[in-house]
């Protein structure tokens, strides 16, 4: 039950930095720790292994393969303002996390990839590198193992090959990380539109950094 764990999660940190706020936190500490803890449950949403799920350590091949390059959001301000939602407002940090995990198992149901299996060529699906329960429970790596960001490995006796392989790895982990990066911007969207109304008091010291670029900037991560 995977989703319900993440929306629980999400939902207490959203709780209490809204209660924190309320409550007076000047310094402002408490409130940014609880917003960066949920941005990190955001950003886990566009990882795999962590949305099928897969029971995995720190060596899931996803996310130890290096990517480096661009992993702009792509949103402008005007784009962010934008956004639909239920109430017409910035999306809450629940619906965002249900929107991204959607998302990344969409892209995995998405991948289609020629590989040679024993030198014979057939076609896999993104099931091949991680497959979801039939139940709502956690699922396993596919067929392929756990092997994402290797060309040539053997699974159960079988001898798989995958040609171009690292232009594929790389595309798939930018684009994963592409949606890491705009979860993020819209996340800090969502505070700065509570803090627009009034629900969240930032001290002077801090207003600087909270204030919103020219609407035809574009938002990119450093």
């Amino acid at each position: 039950m995977w989703r319900y764990d993440s929306s629980v999660r999400v939902s207490r940190l959203e709780k209490a930095l809204l209660e924190d706020a309320a409550g007076g936190d000047n310094g402002g500490f408490l409130v940014y720790a609880h917003l960066g803890h949920a941005i990190h449950q955001l950003q886990d949403m566009t990882v795999p292994a962590h949305v099928v799920p897969v029971a995995h350590w720190l060596n899931d091949g996803f996310e130890k393969f290096p990517f480096k390059g661009d992993i702009s959001s792509g949103l402008s301000c005007n784009q962010l303002k934008q956004l639909p939602s239920a109430t017409n407002a910035a999306p809450d940090l629940n619906t965002l996390l249900v929107r991204t995990a959607k998302q990344t198992l969409a892209s995995v149901a998405a991948i289609r990839l020629k590989v040679l299996r024993n030198n014979k060529p057939e076609w896999i699906s993104g099931a091949a590198f991680w497959q979801e329960s039939s139940n709502n429970d956690f699922g396993h790596y596919g067929v392929l193992g756990n092997n994402y960001g290797r060309s040539s490995f053997v699974v159960n006796g079988v001898h798989y090959v995958i040609p171009n392989a690292q232009k594929f790895y790389a595309k798939f982990k930018q684009q994963q990380m592409k949606l890491a990066t705009r979860v993020s911007v819209q996340a800090l969207y969502w505070f700065l539109v509570l803090h627009g109304k009034g629900q969240i008091k930032t001290p002077p010291h801090q207003r600087l950094a909270l204030q919103p670029r020219d609407s035809s900037t574009k938002i990119r991560a450093n």
